[in-house]
């Protein structure tokens, strides 16, 4: 799929800078206004109650198992429009003080043998 190509391009672009932005509004062409982040082993109740409804492909995931995935979950008018199972290996979100986004843009940084995701300032 496109977007899958596009997130290892951008994280490929670490390997010629330490730094990179990448930006969902961008790489995500359907219309949302809530990006949600689940880091691994979260919970499908927590993620129920985050989202504000059940969501019934959240099963799909395994989101509550796996370690190897960030599942990013992108919403319009309490509708699941498009989801991203982002590969750990590309991106670890688990520092970010949120879990709710309005705006989609992150910076990559490269910390010794981890890619680290931090908010856009």
């Amino acid at each position: 799929e496109g977007v899958s190509f596009k997130i290892k391009t951008i994280a490929n672009e670490l390997n010629e800078s330490n730094k990179t932005v990448i930006d969902f509004k961008d790489i995500i062409k359907e219309d949302w206004d809530s990006m949600f982040v689940f880091d691994p082993y979260t919970s499908y109740e927590t993620i129920f109650d985050a989202l504000g409804f059940e969501w019934d492909e959240i099963y799909k995931t395994g989101i509550s198992y796996r370690d190897d995935i960030t599942l990013l979950v992108f919403v319009k008018e309490n509708k699941v429009v498009k989801y991203i199972e982002y590969p750990t290996a590309y991106g670890d979100f688990s520092s970010l003080d949120r879990d709710v986004y309005d705006e989609g843009a992150f910076e990559l940084s490269k910390k010794k043998d981890k890619i680290v995701v931090k908010e856009r300032s």
